[in-house]
Formats: C-alpha cells, structure tokens, sequence
C-alpha cells in the first residue's frame, strides 16, 4: 500500500496495491484531483511515500530512502518524459 500525505492535503494516496509487469504498457487515468499525477509521482522517484513502499526494479522505495538511491534509479533504471497536451503537464514512465 502507498499512501501520501502533503501539507495542502490530508492524504492524496491511499490504499494502492499495483504490480505491473516488464513490458506491460499501463494507462492511469481518472477525475481532477484523484491522485493519477501523485501516483505517477511516487512511482517516478519525484516524490517518496509517507507510508508504505514502492518498489522499483528490485528497488524498495519508502520515506526513508536516500536521495542517492532515487538519483541512482532515475539515472539508471527509468526513463521519464514530461510534455504538454492541452494546457496540461503529462509523465510518461519506462521502467
């Protein structure tokens, strides 16, 4: 489960339990505000879980990981790709 918390709100991500396999191709999408963007957030090392953990290419993620570590991850293990559609910012996320 990952769940995170920011100072603006009280809990963005709960109760998400998710295991893509290599090579799949996954689609996140939902209502404004649903947390799709945190999501994409904690799984692309951006931002790490309050709770919970994520892990990534063998990789456990949790609050306490280094930035070291999730430095490493984005150098070596994903590539990410920020554009803009329609006056919104989109991720796209290969593992």
């Amino acid at each position: 489960m990952i769940v995170l918390y920011r100072s603006s709100f009280p809990l963005i991500i709960s109760g998400v339990s998710l295991s893509v396999p290599r090579g799949e191709f996954l689609v996140c999408y939902g209502s404004s505000g649903g947390g799709k963007s945190s999501l994409l957030n904690v799984i692309g090392t951006i931002d790490r879980p309050t709770k919970g953990e994520v892990t990534l290419a063998g990789y456990r993620i949790d609050a306490n990981t280094t930035d070291d570590v999730l430095a490493y991850l984005r150098l070596h293990k994903l590539y990410a790709t920020f554009f803009c559609h329609l006056n919104s910012l989109n991720l796209l996320l290969v593992l």
